[in-house]
């Protein structure tokens, strides 16, 4: 689904409100759509790792009559985007090359979408807010520690408006004790979602800040 979809776009609007197990299925149909039409319901749950019945509630908490209303949305989107493409994944073994031509294909149509309106507008927003901002403090645990330092490190070299909040035993969250309304928080994290990212997210916010945040869904916490 891209951006503006009616159907991405009612899921978002209601994932909060959802039981548990609908957030887990309606977050792998967020992050999978191309999935949504080439497998059976019973695949596709079990790779949300919920039941099958969890895919026909979620289809029923969001209006349908039942999850087949969700797959042919999802099997139509396929024919206007790329005509073709669903008949060429049905046909993709289980080989390593199979597997490495449909890593490739997501990751093209990750940058695709990239281009897409909606996500250009989404960049230019986070990119005037951030040159706006007196101060960026950057912020990215785990996985995300070495992106977070590249973008401090590349912003070093312009000057010295940014911060990496990397501080050793448990006193990354000391940078921000100077922060205030003109800053801005960046950042960065994907699942399993550190706590810790999320309650500095919220002393940022709590202190006047902006967050701008990179993160792999847009029902990310």
């Amino acid at each position: 689904m891209s951006q503006g979809d009616a159907l991405r776009d009612r899921i978002i609007g209601t994932f909060e409100s959802m039981p548990p197990q609908l957030q887990q299925a309606a977050r792998h149909i967020l992050e999978h759509p191309d999935e949504v039409a080439l497998v059976s319901m019973r695949e596709l749950a079990r790779n949300a790792g919920v039941q099958p019945s969890t895919m026909t509630r979620l289809a029923k908490f969001l209006g349908f009559a039942g999850y087949e209303d969700i797959r042919a949305h999802h099997a139509q989107a396929i024919r206007l985007r790329v005509d073709g493409f669903a008949a060429q994944q049905e046909r993709a073994s289980t080989s390593d090359e199979g597997l490495a031509q449909q890593m490739l294909h997501s990751l093209s149509l990750q940058i695709a979408r990239l281009g897409e309106p909606a996500s250009i507008a989404r960049l230019e927003a986070a990119a005037e807010r951030l040159a706006r901002a007196r101060r960026i403090y950057v912020l990215g645990l785990r996985s995300c520690h070495l992106v977070a330092w590249h973008f401090h490190y590349v912003m070093t070299l312009l000057g010295e408006r940014t911060e990496h909040l990397d501080g050793p035993a448990g006193t990354v969250g000391d940078g921000l004790m100077r922060a205030g309304a003109q800053d801005v928080l960046l950042a960065i994290s994907i699942n399993p979602y550190a706590r810790h990212s999320l309650e500095l997210a919220q002393l940022a916010r709590e202190k006047g800040m902006g967050v701008v945040a990179i993160t792999d869904s847009e029902v990310s916490p």
